[in-house]
């Protein structure tokens, strides 16, 4: 489900405030915020997949100028 605007800005106004630095691949300040959440699985056995379990709800963040990837835990 894509973020409402409202939703968006208060993320990006958060992420913001709190994180400071250029992003650690290329030196980039710039991010795009992936406009969904991501669920991360937590997996108690490392040879199982286990799904519906408990998970930690994410959002990312792109670099926009060579697109590493961050997550950061989703609290709003």
């Amino acid at each position: 489900m894509a973020f409402t605007e409202e939703l968006d800005q208060k993320i990006k106004q958060a992420i913001t405030s709190k994180v400071k630095g250029p992003c650690e691949k290329c030196g980039n300040f710039g991010f795009d915020l992936l406009d969904s959440t991501i669920r991360l699985d937590l997996q108690n056995k490392p040879n199982v997949i286990e799904v519906g379990g408990p998970s930690v709800p994410t959002i990312a963040l792109a670099c926009t100028n060579c697109g590493k990837i961050d997550f950061m835990q989703q609290k709003y």
